[in-house]
């Protein structure tokens, strides 16, 4: 006796999936592939000492300004190149002959001793005199300080320019303000007191 019976579909075989990637072997010379996003910019290498380093060396200036005013003062005109192993490489401007002077020769003894007790090891001072390293050199600390004292008095100036109490007594008396000084304040000695004061005079 026949038995009606509904074919069943076909059902396709299931898509092997796709190998995972595999890892080089161990042994393999060739370096893992790096990800795009990791990749370096072309050119966007950064010129000059890290940040972390920058920090360090303004620390250092710091350091030699307390104890030795005079040779700190030169040390922060210069440029810093480098703080390698052995040797702290700066650049100095044409126009700072003097400064320049002072940190490798009259204060050079000083100034190594320092740097080498804030870095904790022995550094002594090579002068790099390539003008194109000097230009691609951050800033030195004398050049900003100097860069922010203008910006500053030129605030200073425009705002006592245009204060009304000004303008009234311009306009008043009739004359003209010709120029603004900025005075700067005293600095305090080092140990951090006050000058002491000025004994009176006898009648």
């Amino acid at each position: 006796m026949p038995v009606n019976a509904r074919e069943s579909e076909p059902v396709s075989p299931p898509r092997p999936s796709p190998p995972p990637p595999s890892a080089p072997p161990p042994w393999s010379s060739e370096p893992a592939p790096v990800p795009r996003a990791q990749l370096p910019i072309p050119g966007s290498a950064s010129l000059g000492p890290a940040t972390t380093e920058l920090a360090s060396w303004n620390q250092a200036i710091e350091r030699v300004r307390r104890e030795q005013p005079r040779h700190g003062k030169s040390l922060s005109f210069g440029r810093l190149i480098a703080v390698g192993p052995t040797a702290v490489r700066l650049a100095f401007a044409a126009d700072a002959g003097f400064h320049r002077a002072t940190v490798f020769d009259s204060g050079r003894a000083v100034i190594e001793k320092l740097l080498s007790q804030h870095y904790g090891r022995s550094l002594h001072l090579e002068e790099e005199s390539d003008r194109a390293a000097h230009a691609a050199a951050p800033r030195s600390i004398a050049e900003q300080e100097v860069e922010a004292r203008e910006v500053r008095e030129s605030a200073i100036d425009h705002k006592v320019r245009t204060h009304p109490a000004v303008a009234s007594v311009l306009r008043i008396l009739g004359g003209r303000l010709e120029h603004v000084q900025v005075l700067e304040a005293a600095p305090v000695p080092a140990g951090g007191d006050e000058p002491p004061p000025a004994a009176d005079e006898e009648a």
